[in-house]
């Protein structure tokens, strides 16, 4: 008995072993949250991370001479009621493979790159917002290279650069889902943009340029009613996709590639039945129609009956009295002295 009892005990007991361990390793996977004031506590904060945590930006982090870089599935978030830059990147600041969501603030910045500053690069990173919400994920006023990093759903700007004297490379870049008020645009240059390899599609609008743009080998299309709004000076190296260029309000058609293209236009990259669809003459007005004559009423036709007058009442009859003997000899003894 006693050594049946033990066979029991030993199996309960293998039978317990895998669903504590599993219990354990539920426990240890659960997604943490924690939240960060300095540079040194969000390095910190990504070391010691695992994959679903997240990691709330409670004050601004600035970033110079180094690049804070994270190879695992850790979201930066914006903690709730901080208004501020969450990262300001100075000389050679950098951020590598975060994934920041940045959508709890209205009319704020997520990364702004300092004024003068040289060397700042973002790569690899992924930024998503909220269309509620107008937020400009990154405001370049120094220089800055982005690479490799998508930008999607929100209701500001995926990059502003309002300084003349910033220039920004902006490579193998996504930008979809910006759905900004007024219909804006999703890029905003003042200064010098390069966009090389990337795509902007399903947008408000696409990129407004008041400064130099140049792209080469980048899709840009199906941005509302303006792809490229340009008030500076264009320099176009291709077609986008199978897409040809034309002038939205004139429906021209316009040869690439552009160089120094300094016409204020708004541009359209749209395939040639697009193009058709929406450059098509419009119908010509219908005639006036021809006024019918006015008929002219017919007498005969008149239906109104007559309209009926009294009649005059008849006069008796009064009967002369015939002239007698004397009245007649009168009448004679008369003529008789006219004739005379």
């Amino acid at each position: 008995m006693k050594r049946v009892l033990s066979v029991f005990l030993t199996v309960a007991m293998l039978l317990c072993l895998p669903v504590t361990t599993f219990a354990a390793e539920v426990e240890e996977s659960q997604p943490s949250a924690c939240t960060v004031h300095t540079l040194d506590e969000l390095k910190a904060a990504l070391a010691a991370a695992t994959n679903g945590d997240s990691i709330a930006i409670a004050d601004c982090i600035v970033i110079s001479d180094e690049t804070v870089s994270s190879d695992k599935a850790v979201k930066i978030v914006r903690s709730n009621g901080f208004t501020g830059n969450m990262f300001v990147l100075g000389n050679q600041g950098g951020l590598s493979g975060l994934t920041i969501e940045d959508m709890t603030a209205d009319f704020v910045n997520t990364v702004t790159v300092a004024i003068d500053t040289e060397n700042a690069v973002i790569e690899r990173c992924s930024f998503s917002g909220s269309s509620a919400n107008l937020v400009m994920f990154i405001v370049a006023c120094g220089n800055a290279t982005i690479a490799d990093s998508s930008f999607q759903t929100n209701g500001g700007l995926a990059l502003s650069i309002p300084v003349p004297a910033a220039a920004v490379t902006f490579r193998n870049c996504t930008i979809t889902d910006f759905t900004l008020p007024d219909g804006e645009s999703a890029i905003s240059n003042n200064g010098t943009l390069t966009l090389e390899q990337s795509k902007v599609y399903g947008n408000t609008g696409g990129i407004v340029n008041s400064g130099t743009l140049t792209v080469r080998a980048s899709e840009i299309h199906g941005n509302g009613n303006s792809d490229i709004t340009n008030r500076g000076q264009l320099n176009l190296a291709e077609s986008s996709g199978d897409r040809l260029l034309y002038n939205a309000a004139t429906g021209e058609q316009l040869s690439l590639p552009l160089s120094e293209y300094t016409d204020t236009a708004t541009l359209l990259f749209l395939t040639e039945q697009e193009a058709a669809d929406r450059f098509k003459p419009a119908p010509a007005p219908a005639p006036e129609p021809t006024p019918e004559p006015t008929p002219t009423p017919d007498n005969d036709d008149d239906d109104t009956p007559p309209v009926s007058r009294p009649s005059r009442p008849s006069r008796p009859a009064v009967s002369k009295p015939k002239p007698t003997a004397k009245a007649a000899q009168s009448n004679q003894t008369e003529l008789s002295l006219f004739d005379f």
